[in-house]
């Protein structure tokens, strides 16, 4: 017999709602972190590749040609990248503590909500006992008058 849940009132539910939308702000902003993880690490691979590349050409062509001029162009337009690569890096580093910041933030902010989640369960389930006992006693105070009046007629 399912218990009728329709009088139940829990008194922190406004807190509890209020620490989902903490929660979900927090896994929101984990999620954009990630992103943008995503985003520079691909950015600094690409620059990566690009350096290869370029660094290949010049070879080659200091090979097919000794310009000098042509080699410092060359040279400084790779260390442009090196400087562009070790900017991305410094990016990620901070990424990388923005994302361990927002983790343990996500974590704090579940554990919280767990616990009041644990505790309407507890409260939800001290008023189906309470619930069950009242339905209870109502029921044998009905049986023991209908038992009385039943009693009352036979005699």
């Amino acid at each position: 017999m399912a218990t009728d849940l329709r009088g139940f009132r829990y008194a922190l539910e406004s807190l509890r709602k209020r620490r989902q939308w903490q929660l979900d702000a927090a896994l929101a902003q984990l999620a954009a972190l990630r992103r943008r993880m995503a985003d520079s690490e691909a950015a600094r691979d690409a620059l990566d590749r690009n350096a290869a590349e370029q660094s290949a050409r010049a070879a080659s062509t200091w090979t097919a040609r000794a310009d000098p001029i042509a080699r410092t162009r060359s040279l400084a337009y790779l260390m442009q990248l090196q400087q562009q690569r070790a900017g991305i890096e410094r990016q990620i580093v901070q990424l990388r503590d923005a994302l361990a910041q927002a983790q343990a933030a996500v974590a704090r902010r579940q554990q919280g909500l767990e616990m009041l989640q644990r505790h309407h369960k507890e409260e939800l389930a001290m008023y189906r006992l309470g619930k069950d006992r009242k339905t209870g006693a109502e029921a044998d105070q009905d049986w023991s008058a209908r038992s009385a009046h039943a009693a009352g007629e036979r005699a």
